[in-house]
């Protein structure tokens, strides 16, 4: 059995690796070269955590403010889904159409985490 502490972090760190992949996805289809997808992550953490960065935020330490942890991530993945299909050459596809779905879910996800983040 987690404790509700283990449950929390390791949803932390979930949550975390899926903005940063789609933050990683939406570079790539943007840039076309793998080089855009790794700058971009190295740039997320480069400023997201330094200590300047950081002041603002509710929290101490290496963390976001809760209610922009719980948004940031959902909206990072809801921009790769908008990206990924506006790249879709032919809009009538099947594939475009579950894109343009799961743009719509994100949508909703991200706005619930904006606006019930703990």
């Amino acid at each position: 059995a987690m404790s509700p502490y283990a449950f929390y972090v390791w949803i932390i760190i979930i949550a975390t690796g899926l903005g940063v992949s789609a933050l990683s996805l939406t570079a790539w289809l943007l840039g076309g070269s793998l080089f855009c997808s790794v700058a971009s992550v190295m740039m997320y953490f480069n400023v997201c955590y330094t200590p300047s960065m950081q002041t603002g935020t509710r929290l101490l330490g290496s963390t976001f403010a809760l209610r922009e942890f719980w948004g940031v991530p959902a909206m990072l993945a809801q921009n790769a889904w908008l990206i990924a299909y506006l790249n879709v050459p032919n809009y009538d596809d099947k594939w475009a159409s579950g894109l343009l779905l799961a743009f719509a879910g994100f949508t909703c996800v991200f706005e619930l985490c904006w606006q019930f983040a703990p």
